[in-house]
């Protein structure tokens, strides 16, 4: 269908819980799925010529340097980068996107301002570059359609400029009950 379409991958998502990374009951399960989704970006990036692409994951609050290892050794067969979906960054995984090549850091503005962050500034902040640029928005209760919220577009695309960063954007649809129409409010409020 992506051929068909003329169409590249860039990434997948896969919302697995995030506690199932940590929990000992769940974590052989949740890496199973992780190692698989990698497997099958790498295919079908391949299937249409598209670059290597990102397998974004949320992750739980907190996350040990051990638990950050044993995720990062998840990427040792793949191509694919793995992003991991966090807020806040702590210094382990900072150090970990630093000095892990295909672990890196997935930036989710609704997730930075549902905190009272400023996702402009920490996109801005992030060194490498993340390895996932979501777009998404929040209004101060929930998520909602891009432009419907108090994300500004123009700082945050601007962010990523600063942040040197040639990854996509990936508008971000979870937790929206209409995806269609809210597709054709992002295109809307997207500037040109």
């Amino acid at each position: 269908m992506l051929r068909r379409n003329d169409l590249a991958l860039t990434g997948i998502d896969l919302f697995i819980p995030p506690t199932h990374l940590t929990d000992t009951a769940h974590q052989d399960r949740a890496f199973s799925a992780i190692r698989e989704t990698l497997a099958l970006a790498s295919d079908l990036a391949t299937l249409t010529a598209s670059f290597a692409p990102c397998v974004s994951v949320l992750a739980p609050p907190i996350l040990t340097a051990k638990d950050i290892a044993a995720i990062a050794q998840l990427t040792d067969q793949s191509p694919a980068t793995l992003a991991l979906i966090a807020w806040p960054i702590t210094d382990e995984l900072r150090v970990s996107h630093e000095t892990t090549p295909k672990l890196g850091i997935a930036i989710d503005p609704a997730r930075i301002m549902a905190q009272g962050g400023d996702p402009s500034k920490e996109l801005s902040r992030l060194r490498p570059a993340p390895a996932s640029i979501r777009l998404c928005d929040f209004d101060g209760i929930a998520r909602v359609p891009l432009g419907k919220g108090n994300l500004n577009l123009l700082s945050y695309s601007v962010a990523a400029a600063v942040a040197n960063s040639s990854v996509l954007f990936t508008l971000d649809l979870s937790g929206l009950p209409d995806a269609e129409s809210a597709i054709d409010v992002a295109l809307k409020a997207v500037p040109r």
